[in-house]
């Protein structure tokens, strides 16, 4: 007597089948490619600068920062005129940014900031927009408590939209801050 052992069914996918199905993950992959580049998520960081100004040029800086492009682009306090006292740093004033629509109406996309707080606080400036927080790099104030930072603002990461500025100043373990009344405008 013969042993007879079943008939194995072999299952088939059709070839539409595969045809479908690989086209559909080829299309969900596109999309996803696409989907990523098309959108530029704005990160948190710090902004590079293009140069770092010497005591010979910062003269020099000092004075085309102190006569910013946008009329209200100083952010004046009253306490700049305060003397620190006590390790505390003057609060922070100065043109935090010349320019607060850069780009727009053919202006240059070039920034220079500027804070002034008490000689040897260090300060940065920071750009938010929601969530997302830039900084300009800390700095240490030279004797007459001036700091400035050159930066383009296409290689800053700003993405489109209004960003609040604010300076922040620290001086022996104590920090004041400055928020400018304008924010920057970045198209």
């Amino acid at each position: 007597m013969k042993n007879k052992q079943p008939k194995r069914r072999s299952f088939r996918i059709p070839k539409v089948g595969i045809i479908i199905a690989l086209t559909i993950v080829f299309l969900a992959a596109v999309f996803v490619i696409l989907a990523s580049h098309s959108h530029k998520k704005a990160i948190s960081g710090p902004i590079k600068t293009i140069s770092t100004p010497t005591s010979e040029t910062s003269n020099e800086k000092k004075s085309s920062a102190t006569a910013p492009t946008d009329k209200s682009a100083t952010v004046n306090s009253s306490a700049g005129s305060q003397s620190s006292s006590g390790g505390s740093p003057l609060s922070p004033y100065g043109s935090l940014v010349s320019n607060h629509k850069p780009g727009q109406n053919g202006s240059d996309l070039t920034e220079l900031s500027q804070c002034i707080t008490s000689p040897g606080a260090k300060c940065y400036i920071k750009f938010t927009q929601g969530s997302v927080v830039k900084t300009l790099p800390e700095k240490t104030a030279d004797s007459s408590g001036s700091i400035f930072w050159e930066w383009n603002v296409s290689d800053a990461g700003l993405t489109s939209g209004d960003w609040t500025i604010t300076a922040s100043a620290s001086l022996d373990g104590q920090t004041k801050s400055t928020s400018d009344q304008l924010n920057l405008e970045v198209q």
